[in-house]
């Protein structure tokens, strides 16, 4: 009897100790994680609001005898940039379409007015701008980081043409010109 009952008392113990490895082992793990990695892409994106034709007038003078007077309109110029650490970014504009018209007698000048105050981060500053008629790029706008100008009718930057006519004896009334203007947002 004393070895049948430190029989049974192993055969427990040994039934014990089992079932508590299989109970541990049978726990299940709750939890668990891995890493997302966010890649930020270099991002420069532009349009124009209203990106429709815009067309200035030679109008008549105020006085007979003076020169004709060049027209005025604006564009909305709207923006996304996302830039290096040690890059900035900076908007172009320039004639592409290689038309011209014969002498020196008309100007068509580009500016920034003014940057809208929607969207947010490092929209740049605003440079002198220039004779666009050269098909040279003009900087219009420079200092530009990471931001974003807004995609509203009233958000970005205002961009002023400005027709100036210093000698009308180099074109006639029919004399009409298409510019193809050209905005780049460049990475330097």
């Amino acid at each position: 009897e004393n070895i049948m009952s430190r029989k049974t008392a192993l055969l427990l113990s040994i039934v014990l100790f089992f079932g508590a490895a299989v109970a541990v082992m049978a726990q299940v793990d709750d939890t668990d994680a891995h890493d997302v990695t966010i890649d930020f892409n270099a991002i420069a994106l532009l349009r124009l609001q209203d990106a429709s034709t815009l067309t200035l007038n030679v109008q008549e003078p105020a006085t007979e005898g003076a020169v004709p007077i060049g027209d005025t309109d604006s564009v909305l110029l709207q923006y996304t940039a996302l830039i290096a650490v040690a890059e900035t970014a900076k908007v172009t504009v320039q004639e592409t379409s290689a038309n011209a018209i014969d002498g020196s007698g008309i100007t068509l000048n580009a500016v920034v007015s003014g940057i809208a105050a929607g969207g947010a981060g490092t929209k740049g500053t605003p440079t002198a701008g220039g004779n666009i008629q050269d098909a040279v790029a003009v900087d219009l706008i420079s200092g530009i980081d990471s931001c974003y100008t807004g995609a509203g009718a009233t958000d970005g930057a205002t961009v002023d043409y400005t027709l100036t006519v210093s000698d009308p004896t180099s074109f006639n009334s029919d004399s009409d010109v298409t510019y193809t203007i050209t905005y780049t947002l460049v990475v330097t």
